[in-house]
């Protein structure tokens, strides 16, 4: 072989060309060296909670300080009460007496802040009332809510006493709430309330007992648990241990407050005193005078 032969013949080797790796992979994850820390200051509220539908058609009255009272259900048609907190920009104050006695369309109802007095057998035997919401009510009248369908009750703290008869006879109520701002509880306020066998109390065993009760407070219901906050109490126990206290704090005659029966039974002697006197002047002077 020639000279040029060797030179560019089948021995030539071939000129080097590097081949350039990349580092760069498809499924390497991208990582930028800044990451944006900055958190949107703005929260998206949530939305408002729709207004409240008041009740109207109402029947009411004006009281002294021209501020109303519900004086009966009117042309309203609702069966879940919502009584408004004012009617035509004044507020109202009070449920009156017999109200919504016997209205046995009613469901629920719920009294405003505005309300502090409920009257009378306002709601008495609304027979399918099972709602209550008292709301900041400061006086509940007797026999207010007697016979109705009420199956939980909370007595807010601004109230001070249960009246007699209050909830007599609502045997679906299962379970009540007493505040320790209640000091009274009226003669049969829960009277034949078959289904209540709880009552929680806010306040403590020895509070509860300071509680002045009057004698059948829950006439034909012995079957309740008092949860105050420190134990619980058994009523027919606590009711037994009232009785021997009473027997033992027995007031002289001179000192005790005589009872309505004998208040009468005095005024009548006293008056039937008067009316024999006045026969025996009578048929004295009658008789001086046939003579």
């Amino acid at each position: 072989m020639s000279f040029f032969g060797k030179l560019f013949g089948k021995n030539k080797k071939t000129a080097y060309t590097p081949t350039r790796t990349s580092s760069y992979s498809s499924s390497s994850t991208y990582k930028p060296a800044y990451t944006p820390s900055y958190t949107p200051s703005y929260t998206p509220s949530a939305p408002a909670a729709p207004a409240v539908a008041w009740s109207e058609g109402f029947e009411v009255k004006e009281n002294a300080a021209g501020a109303l009272i519900i004086k009966g259900i009117g042309e309203c048609t609702d069966t879940e009460l919502n009584i408004p907190e004012k009617i035509d920009g004044r507020p109202v104050v009070e449920i009156g007496t017999l109200a919504f006695n016997k209205n046995c369309d009613i469901t629920e109802v719920n009294i405003p802040d505005s309300v502090t007095e409920i009257a009378y057998s306002a709601f008495s035997y609304c027979q399918s009332l099972e709602t209550v919401d008292l709301g900041k009510v400061k006086s509940i009248g007797d026999n207010a809510f007697q016979g109705c369908a009420i199956t939980s009750l909370t007595i807010p703290d601004t109230v001070t006493s249960i009246p007699r008869f209050a909830f007599a006879d609502c045997d679906a109520l299962t379970e009540v709430y007493i505040p320790t701002s209640v000091d009274f509880i009226g003669e049969c306020a829960f009277q034949y309330c078959n289904d209540l066998t709880e009552i929680n109390y806010d306040g403590t065993a020895e509070e509860w007992r300071k509680i002045r009760k009057i004698e059948d407070w829950h006439k034909n219901v012995s079957f309740i648990t008092i949860c105050c906050s420190d134990e619980e109490l058994d009523l027919d126990t606590e009711d037994q241990m009232i009785e021997e206290e009473n027997s033992y704090e027995e007031e002289p005659d001179e000192e005790r407050e005589k009872t309505d029966e004998e208040l009468d039974a005095e005024v009548i002697a006293e008056f039937s005193q008067e009316y024999e006197e006045e026969e025996e002047n009578e048929d004295e002077e009658s008789e001086e005078e046939e003579e």
